[in-house]
């Protein structure tokens, strides 16, 4: 069954006009993510206050509305695809970056800000954020967080839990969880932190994150190689981890996807030699 007019009504009267939209663009643009899921939204609302999500979501729970929380869609699982004209909880207007504290290696950031502008936001103090996707341009650290990504340099850093020092979550009822402890040291009681990160929203809706940082790469190289079959491409690996310098990425391809690739964007191949399978492999010369 879907929602009633009115019940966008009230959620209108709630936030006032010019902060929920059912402009035909919008629903399109908020309503699916990178998927070939079709999305299905009835309105989009745009809230500026970790406050204003708490509200929404609780009347949201009263009304009984679908809500999806929208961040960057990058995701290619149709994670972020609203069915069935539910209301679609967009964290674009959440783009609070605190200072940087250098002490500490931590940064308090609201769930609408890119991967990207963390980057640069801490890049003139040394540090970063070293979740890096493809996507970071777009991708939002809420949703970075609530689908604990990987991403490029996972095989160096691991998945995003391990850079996430502290929450602040809406939930349904209208709360505002604060979960911001930002210590690296802290073994004091459960960690409900985690219990977020990965929840993908079904336990509440993030707005604002304590991120750990960690130093820049100093000397970063990148190698594109050939590799002939999967047994060779997994000695590459361990001779990668084997060697004098610490290993940040490790991908592949296929023959058929760098086709793929090269003609969609125009451009040549950026390795001569053809081969079953190409390796992209970071490292890092600068650091012990």
């Amino acid at each position: 069954m879907e929602p009633s007019s009115e019940a966008f009504a009230a959620v209108e009267r709630l936030v006032g006009a010019k902060s929920i939209s059912s402009d035909s663009t919008d629903l399109a643009a908020y309503g699916t993510d990178h998927s070939f899921a079709k999305g299905d939204a009835g309105a989009v609302v745009f809230p500026r206050t970790p406050q204003m999500v708490a509200e929404i979501l609780k009347l949201c729970g009263q009304l009984n509305l679908p809500v999806v929380p929208s961040g960057g869609r990058t995701g290619l699982v149709g994670g972020a695809t609203a069915t069935g004209k539910s209301l679609v909880l967009s964290l674009d207007k959440l783009k609070h970056l605190g200072p940087v504290d250098e002490t500490a290696a931590t940064v308090r950031v609201g769930a609408g800000v890119t991967t990207q502008e963390v980057h640069e936001h801490c890049e003139p103090y040394g540090l970063t954020w070293p979740i890096d996707l493809g996507s970071k341009g777009s991708s939002q650290i809420g949703g970075n967080i609530s689908t604990n990504a990987g991403g490029i340099h996972v095989i160096r850093y691991g998945m995003t839990r391990n850079w996430v020092l502290g929450l602040q979550v809406a939930t349904m009822n209208g709360d505002l969880l604060q979960m911001n402890r930002p210590l690296i040291k802290n073994n004091t009681s459960w960690d409900l932190v985690q219990l977020f990160v990965g929840s993908e929203g079904t336990l509440g809706v993030i707005t604002d994150a304590t991120l750990r940082l960690t130093p820049l790469a100093n000397n970063l190289e990148t190698l594109f190689l050939a590799v002939d079959d999967v047994s060779h491409m997994l000695g590459l690996l361990e001779a990668a981890r084997r060697a004098p310098f610490i290993l940040h990425a490790f991908e592949f391809v296929d023959a058929a996807c760098l086709d793929r690739a090269t003609a969609f964007l125009r451009t040549p191949s950026p390795i001569k030699e053809r081969a079953a399978y190409y390796v992209v492999l970071e490292f890092d010369v600068g650091r012990s």
